[in-house]
């Protein structure tokens, strides 16, 4: 045991996390918050969730009683656990029958274990075929399964996935969904896209 007394919740007291329909929205929130003079900062929490801290509480419960639903799924107060905060993983499909290559296809997919949040340039584009990868958010509290069985009519096909052991790092992903997590205060991170970088691409939409 560690000991006692170690918790400091004062500062949830002001902050809201929201999980949005999808995660690169969180640059449009940000900005209408900002044109509409919130004051804040923005961390990523895993998933499609983002945790915003504003300078009160009263600011925190207009940003509640004013989100904008059309971008957002659940919204909630800042004193959540983080146990089963989904986590980005690089999901690997080897042998993937051609018929099936296609952006719907990999939504679903995607699904399955968590929710889809990226698709691998050289997948999206067809560039390479021996195997497609897909970035997915999967809940703490829920396994990825190794395979899925694709029933189509009569067409029953097993399709293998597996977890990349590598990290996603964080600053690519920002980048690569242009996230923008920022706001008024110069501590906070902000990303600048580079359109010569061609480590991937956002499916379209």
């Amino acid at each position: 045991m560690i000991g006692r007394n170690l918790t400091e919740s004062k500062w949830l007291d002001i902050c809201a996390i929201g999980r949005l329909k999808e995660l690169s929205n969180v640059s449009a929130v940000n900005k209408r918050l900002m044109d509409r003079g919130f004051r804040f900062t923005t961390s990523y929490m895993g998933g499609k969730s983002v945790l915003w801290s504003f300078e009160s509480v009263y600011e925190k419960e207009g940003f509640i009683k004013n989100i904008f639903w059309d971008t957002f799924m659940v919204m909630e107060e800042g004193s959540v656990t983080l146990e089963n905060q989904p986590k980005p993983v690089w999901i690997s499909i080897a042998r993937l029958p051609l018929r099936l290559w296609n952006v719907a296809f990999f939504q679903k997919l995607g699904g399955v274990p968590g929710d889809l949040l990226f698709i691998e340039s050289e997948t999206l584009h067809r560039r390479r075929l021996d195997r497609a990868r897909l970035l997915i958010a999967i809940p703490g509290d829920r396994p990825c399964p190794s395979e899925v069985r694709i029933k189509d009519g009569s067409w029953d096909f097993p399709i293998q996935m597996e977890i990349d052991l590598i990290p996603v790092d964080f600053a690519w992903l920002v980048e690569q969904l242009d996230l923008k997590f920022e706001g008024p205060y110069p501590e906070v991170y902000s990303s600048n896209r580079h359109s010569s970088d061609d480590r991937g691409s956002m499916e379209d939409r």
